[in-house]
């Protein structure tokens, strides 16, 4: 795998509206994130395990759960759960961002297995759905798809098609940010490291140079 290590695996909560967890949620929520990790365990799966937990409240439970595995290196069990968030988030009708996130974090777990199609796949399938092309908010969104394609590409050693994805994400970034931005420094520095891994060191430095 690649020095990129930039596909960041989501926390608990980052598909939901912080506002909608009820407070049996956020409580285990809260031991997450004091690194309580049985505990809150126990919480998200006694929830799950209520008859009377709803499926959109059993949805961020086990998101929660399949972060909490991949924080502990266990990637099967987090793709179980996040793959039994996704079709509770289909069953209940949930809003397309929830969904991407869930593709995406499923995306992010078989790129940490080496399984780099399986992440193409996940993320490709995030891409899919119907996004609402008006909004900014949205366009910052695929351009961050864009570029961890961009990255699995290069962990795959095809660097045309991890060029061309990260285009992609700079043609949208370019738009929407100031010349100055974090999010484009990051994008250089990635494709700083593809050419570096491809041994085209001048354009390495090029692009190092720009981040």
């Amino acid at each position: 795998m690649s020095e990129l290590r930039n596909l960041e695996t989501l926390p608990p909560s980052s598909t939901t509206n912080k506002d909608t967890v009820n407070e049996h949620v956020s409580s285990g929520y809260s031991l997450y994130w004091k690194g309580e990790y049985d505990k809150a365990r126990i919480s998200f799966t006694k929830l799950i395990n209520d008859s009377s937990t709803n499926d959109k409240d059993a949805a961020q439970c086990y998101n929660a759960l399949g972060a909490i595995d991949t924080e502990l290196g266990n990637y099967d069990e987090a793709i179980v759960n996040y793959q039994s968030e996704l079709k509770l988030l289909k069953n209940s009708n949930a809003g397309y961002q929830a969904i991407v996130k869930s593709y995406i974090a499923i995306g992010t777990i078989y790129w940490r297995k080496y399984e780099y199609d399986q992440a193409l796949f996940y993320h490709q399938k995030a891409l899919d759905l119907p996004f609402d092309t008006t909004s900014r908010q949205t366009d910052a969104q695929i351009s961050s798809i864009y570029q961890r394609i961009a990255n699995i590409y290069t962990d795959k050693n095809e660097y045309s098609l991890a060029r061309e994805y990260f285009d992609k994400a700079l043609k949208i970034d370019e738009e929407l940010l100031r010349d100055n931005h974090p999010k484009l420094g990051k994008t250089y520095a990635n494709m700083g490291a593809m050419y570096n891994k491809k041994h085209d060191y001048e354009q390495a430095l090029n692009y190092f140079t720009k981040a």
